[in-house]
């Protein structure tokens, strides 16, 4: 059994620290990042050990955004700085030192990818120029995200989520949650082209605290998932001799069959469930009598009997947990094939973990 691996995928709002629609630039040595967010984040995966199923994306044109603006906003405080200084220029004592060759642009993508490696976020590079007819169609149609509203045409959240279409393909066995409040990109009809095209599910999410509560939930399951799957791993010889002892006959077609040999498999096919109570999934091969077992067959000088069947049947196991205790409710077929289940009144099976 596979734990869910999940990718986080950060838009320009939920990364860069924005005020009033204005990125702010409090000090122009770091990328400007919405810190108590993103370490938020980054803290909560930490604390919760969830490192090995969540992973913290951001989108290239994200990066590339805060950056623009960023270079964009030094450029300005520098004229403005000059500005303001030429009052004091030519009074004794009174200078305005600026390094001759510093090309803050340079610096700031220095700055950039050691904020990406620190972290260890993962980029997510351009969508390729093939997507370029599609996205002429969505202008044409004014479909979504182009044509947010008059102001913006909607063009850079055509391109991020692109760019997360062309990841997802490539990664096809992780589930995405991207972190948004651009009404643009929560669009219902993005959501299903998504999981239309990468055959894998998408969550969107406007804040950390929607995130933080998903994650809590699901990636808690797949951990009871996962001491289910030890618990019978660690006990299966318990499973087989309980299905030995609880399962001499089977009922089919109304009739009663004595069953001669039972392989159970050692590794479950699937484990459903929530909220305490999961189904484990185990194939069982059976060799039993029929109704026909005994009866003779004459032809071309031959005679021979029937004396068994074979089957492959899916066996449920039903697993309560309560606390640190895991106890078997009841035990059942999944197909209708026998009519037989094994309904079990008190727990019979009682493991701590």
């Amino acid at each position: 059994m596979r734990q869910e691996q999940f990718v986080i995928v950060l838009d320009s709002n939920s990364l860069g620290d924005y005020r009033k629609n204005r990125l702010d630039c409090p000090n122009f040595k770091y990328l400007s990042v919405k810190k108590d967010c993103f370490l938020n984040l980054i803290n909560f995966v930490s604390e919760n050990n969830f490192a090995r199923n969540v992973k913290i994306a951001v989108p290239r044109i994200v990066l590339e955004e805060i950056q623009k603006q960023q270079k964009d906003m030094f450029r300005s405080q520098e004229q403005k700085l000059e500005q303001t200084f030429l009052p004091f220029q030519g009074l004794e004592g009174f200078s305005l030192i600026k390094p001759k060759n510093f090309n803050y642009e340079e610096f700031l993508d220095i700055t950039c990818n050691n904020f990406v490696g620190k972290y260890n976020l993962i980029p997510i590079d351009f969508p390729d120029n093939l997507v370029l007819p599609k996205l002429i169609k969505k202008v044409i149609n004014k479909d979504k995200p182009f044509y947010k509203n008059e102001a913006d045409s909607g063009f850079k959240d055509a391109i991020l989520w692109e760019s997360l279409l062309k990841y997802a393909k490539e990664h096809p066995n992780e589930r995405y949650i991207l972190l948004t409040n651009d009404n643009a990109l929560k669009d219902d009809s993005l959501k299903s082209e998504f999981e239309s095209e990468t055959h894998t599910k998408l969550e969107i999410k406007e804040n950390l605290a929607d995130v933080k509560s998903f994650l809590q939930e699901v990636i808690n399951q797949n951990k009871d998932f996962n001491e289910i799957l030890n618990l019978y791993k660690n006990n299966y010889i318990f499973f087989y001799n309980f299905i030995l002892r609880h399962l001499p006959e089977i009922k089919c077609n109304g009739r009663m069959f004595r069953i001669r040999e039972i392989k159970l498999c050692s590794e479950p096919e699937d484990i459903t469930g929530s909220s305490g109570e999961y189904k484990l999934y185990v194939e069982c091969y059976f060799n039993h009598d029929t109704e026909y077992t005994g009866w003779g067959m004459a032809g071309d000088n031959t005679y021979s009997f029937y004396e068994s069947d074979d089957s492959t049947e899916v066996i449920v196991f039903t697993i309560i947990k309560s606390n640190s205790l895991y106890n078997l409710k009841e035990v059942g077929f999944l197909s209708n094939r026998f009519e037989s289940i094994l309904g079990i009144n008190k727990p019979i099976l009682r493991f701590e973990l």
